[in-house]
């Protein structure tokens, strides 16, 4: 994994909540200001973390009192972990949790990039909160046990207790040649030009340098991906955040629909769950992309969508197409 030990330059520390601008009326007291440096911080410097999430071969160092007070999945996995006891203190072994299988280190990067930040960055692989590769076996047997270290033992997701030797409970953090802060800046809502690529690994391959190489999504079809695991992770604002920027690239980038237009829909319909989450993806995307498809004499294409999916039929999508 690739190792980020220089620190950014001063302009490209410009890391602020979405939708805020210099140039606009949105006004920060400093007093506001200083809080969200100070919670910025945390993950920027690496320090204080009580949390490590895991995901395939990708660790991040969290904090509980940041993630879970803002997503009820981190809040119930870590209440699991925790079990009865009532002490919410930050144990001196930091608590270890699990993402569920399927779910890819690029998502959960943003998804943490926004808990701390209220930002992430618009094109895949671009984050803030780096993660450092992860290939201690001993933890990942753990793994398939649904187990965690606590310090007084490992305590399973039943709340239960066992104890554990010291060398079970030594600390394991990130070795010195191992662990990277991955100190890269989220963007401003107006420039997401100052990104460098996160290096997160491809948990499927064996191959350190083919992350690097990967066919990353559109943005398009990354702001509906955010969008599912908003949902997913219980995290209404990122939902909120994910649908405003999909919105917004599709009116920024009069090309943006004709490589990427189909491609997200086909990720919106593919988690049925999210009625009201592909309702409200659609309700822009159809609109915009049915007029610009017909401009293009691309009817074909878009009623080759519908029939695809026949659930695309409701919502007057077809309707439209009749009269069109």
């Amino acid at each position: 994994m690739g190792q980020y030990n220089s620190k950014p330059k001063e302009k490209e520390r410009n890391i602020k909540p979405h939708g805020f601008q210099g140039e606009n009326y949105t006004k920060i007291t400093p007093s506001y200001m200083a809080l969200y440096d100070g919670i910025v911080s945390l993950a920027e410097e690496n320090k204080y973390s009580d949390l490590t999430v895991i995901c395939g071969s990708d660790r991040f160092l969290v904090h509980r009192a940041i993630v879970c007070s803002r997503s009820a999945w981190f809040a119930e996995k870590c209440q699991k972990t925790i079990g009865d006891r009532k002490d919410y203190s930050c144990p001196f072994i930091p608590m270890k949790i699990w993402t569920e299988p399927g779910e890819e280190s690029q998502i959960i990067a943003s998804i943490l990039n926004f808990l701390y930040t209220l930002n992430y960055a618009d094109k895949t692989g671009e984050v803030f909160i780096g993660s450092t590769e992860y290939n201690d076996d001993h933890d990942y047997d753990r793994a398939e046990d649904s187990e965690t270290t606590s310090e007084t033992g490992t305590v399973t997701e039943g709340g239960h207790v066992k104890e554990s030797s010291d060398e079970e409970t030594l600390f394991r953090s990130p070795s010195p040649t191992t662990s990277s802060s991955h100190i890269i800046p989220t963007p401003s809502s107006s420039d997401a030009g100052i990104l460098r690529s996160s290096n997160i690994s491809n948990t499927s391959s064996t191959n350190p340098n083919e992350h690097s190489q990967r066919a990353y999504p559109s943005p398009l079809v990354h702001h509906t991906q955010i969008h599912c695991a908003a949902h997913r992770f219980t995290i209404p604002s990122l939902a909120t955040v994910s649908l405003e920027k999909l919105r917004s690239h599709l009116w920024k980038d009069n090309e943006v629909w004709k490589v990427e237009l189909l491609p997200a829909i086909r990720e919106a319909y593919r988690h049925p769950e999210y009625c009201d989450l592909r309702d409200a993806l659609l309700d822009g995307v159809c609109d915009w992309g049915r007029r610009k498809w017909f401009k293009e004499n691309k009817r074909d294409e878009w009623e080759a969508a519908v029939v695809e999916f026949s659930s695309f039929r409701g919502g007057g999508v077809e309707k439209s197409l009749e009269v069109a």
